[in-house]
């Protein structure tokens, strides 16, 4: 992310309800970041599945689906909504309420993650049925197994953060309009 499309983060004056509302909020987005890492079990094994049997399995349809979903939680850990996300957390902990502009950057971030998060989620629908079919005529039964209980996981986790993310979004967005807008920087030259 270019460093000139980040907000200035600069505190402004607040209610204090407002500053708890924004706090309880923050602290429900810090959980789901820890499900979304490269060290969740359930993630961790699938990239050593994609890995081990890259050369043996790669013909399949459901394997290549399998590659497409492994990319695509890369870019859901590291991708640039993450990196908003994760930079607004960050600075939330030295401002006491951050202005509009912070806080319609985070909704950014939450609106892109959310959506790529859906796009993991019917990728993820899309391997299961590939793996069913696979299933269907008897071959690399365990393996499909083991490949299956992590696209469950995987299906789980998404349908839980989306519904969260969603009404983080939700809230933070109906609150939004009780955020002061932060002075802009002509109108400072002349005070």
């Amino acid at each position: 992310m270019l460093a000139a499309a980040l907000p200035i983060f600069k505190s402004v004056d607040c209610d204090p309800s407002v500053v708890d509302f924004l706090v309880r909020n923050v602290d429900t987005i810090r959980p789901l970041l820890a499900t979304w890492s490269a060290e969740n079990q359930d993630l961790s094994i699938l990239k050593a599945l994609t890995y081990k049997y890259r050369n043996q399995q790669r013909h399949f349809p459901y394997f290549l689906s399998l590659c497409h979903i492994e990319r695509r939680l890369r870019k859901t850990f590291h991708g640039s909504s993450r990196f908003g996300i994760d930079f607004f957390l960050q600075k939330f902990r030295q401002v006491k309420c951050p202005n509009r502009n912070c806080l319609d950057y985070l909704l950014l971030s939450l609106c892109n993650w959310r959506q790529e998060l859906r796009v993991t989620r019917s990728l993820a629908v899309t391997c299961w049925k590939l793996c069913e079919r696979q299933m269907l005529t008897g071959h690399f039964v365990k393996l499909m197994m083991v490949v299956m209980t992590v696209i469950a996981r995987i299906l789980i986790m998404c349908e839980l953060t989306i519904a969260t993310t969603a009404n983080i979004y939700n809230s933070l967005y109906a609150m939004r309009e009780r955020i002061p807008v932060p002075a802009s920087l002509v109108r400072l030259l002349f005070d």
